[in-house]
């Protein structure tokens, strides 16, 4: 078990945020609080953010 809680407890405690938080989850399995060797999917993760934050306004992929 992760100290944090499990991805279920995760969703669970995040349902209960207003909707207009359009809360949205990662989980990376197999890795340590520290993310180590995980910079590439958690680097992805933002660019899919911003990309759909900003719009066209963001384009790091050319």
């Amino acid at each position: 078990n992760d100290t944090f809680g499990t991805p279920d407890e995760i969703r669970t405690w995040t349902a209960t945020m207003p909707r207009k938080a359009k809360v949205q989850h990662l989980f990376v399995d197999r890795k340590g609080h520290d993310l180590k060797g995980a910079d590439h999917t958690i680097a992805g993760a933002v660019v899919d953010f911003l990309e759909r934050v900003l719009g066209d306004a963001f384009d790091v992929r050319g």
